[in-house]
């Protein structure tokens, strides 16, 4: 990603309504599925600047890997200590050691989306679990994508497929962030007609931060029971056979 990307997430990450009502719904459904050990160990794989690991740290042993060293450096801001700058298809772990493995959208930034997943059943422990987020529809490419430096967008169909060939059998698949999936795509759409391909993640008034972050965080009731056929990403929780 550009610089700039990353000094905007590490400023928003905490409040802005996307990255809030997002993590909150990863960390819903990782309550689910974990079982209640504190020794636990859990791996942030693209860790960007570090919010969501800060996050994780209360539940287990925490550890953090990005290929930017930008994203490391202010990841190490929030006091962080089990950092590495690391490419994802070479982790610098030994076989069989994370309970959970936490990949959050980043696999698309990366050529070789197979060869990161290897590496991810690599690492983690038999009977672990693997949470991947990826932005979802082809047909949403935007800005936000070009900015990013993303290689792909997924459908459903090919994102169960990859999971599927890493010999990882999938627990939970879904699109989320559907709610205001038409006021999102809109968006999208004009900003391509004008050809505008900046980032649409910016400061907003807090009255309407809270209320977009109510809408999207009220998705994770819905989605315990249902699996939706859009959104504007893709979840996933799979296990290490």
């Amino acid at each position: 990603m550009e610089p700039d990307i990353y000094k905007q997430s590490y400023n928003l990450e905490k409040e802005h309504w996307w990255y809030s009502a997002r993590r909150t719904i990863i960390l819903y459904f990782f309550e689910l599925y974990r079982d209640s050990s504190p020794s636990a160990r859990l791996l942030d794989a693209g860790c960007g600047t570090g919010y969501t690991l800060a996050q994780l740290s209360k539940y287990g042993n925490a550890f953090g890997v990005d290929l930017s060293r930008d994203a490391v450096g202010l990841s190490q801001k929030r006091n962080l200590e089990r950092l590495q700058f690391a490419s994802l298809d070479k982790l610098p772990f030994k076989d069989n050691v994370f309970d959970w493995v936490f990949s959050l959208d980043t696999i698309e930034h990366l050529e070789n989306d197979t060869a990161v997943l290897a590496e991810f059943h690599r690492v983690c422990k038999k009977e672990g679990y693997i949470f991947l987020c990826v932005p979802a529809h082809r047909f949403l490419w935007g800005g936000e994508d070009m900015v990013s430096h993303h290689k792909r967008r997924y459908t459903n169909n090919s994102f169960a497929a990859l999971i599927n060939s890493a010999d990882l059998k999938i627990k939970k698949i879904t699109h989320f962030n559907f709610l205001l999936f038409p006021f999102i795509a809109l968006i999208i759409f004009i900003k391509n007609i004008l050809n505008r391909h900046d980032s649409s993640i910016n400061q907003v008034p807090n009255f309407i931060n809270n209320i977009l972050r109510l809408i999207f965080v009220s998705e994770k009731f819905i989605l315990k029971y249902l699996n939706m056929p859009f959104g504007i990403s893709i979840m996933c929780i799979a296990q290490k056979k």
